[in-house]
């Protein structure tokens, strides 16, 4: 499950990526735009894994190992 969701994570990335190129709002003009865009499809991909975990357990009611004592 966790492939999936960090494959399609990163797919929504990427295509949301194209669009931005395709609709004209960024110009690839350059290297350095490509690598930004790659690496801001990278960022995005990592905050969305470290903060679902969280999110999820809030929103389930789940007691994490650290608010036990809380």
């Amino acid at each position: 499950m966790k492939f999936v969701g960090i494959f399609l994570t990163f797919t929504f990335f990427a295509l949301f990526s194209y669009m931005l190129i395709d609709i004209g709002l960024v110009r690839l003009v350059s290297a350095p735009v490509v690598e930004i865009m790659g690496l801001a499809v990278v960022a995005s991909t990592l905050a969305i894994g470290l903060s679902f975990s969280a999110i999820r357990a809030r929103l389930s009611g789940q007691i994490d190992s650290d608010d036990v004592g809380r």
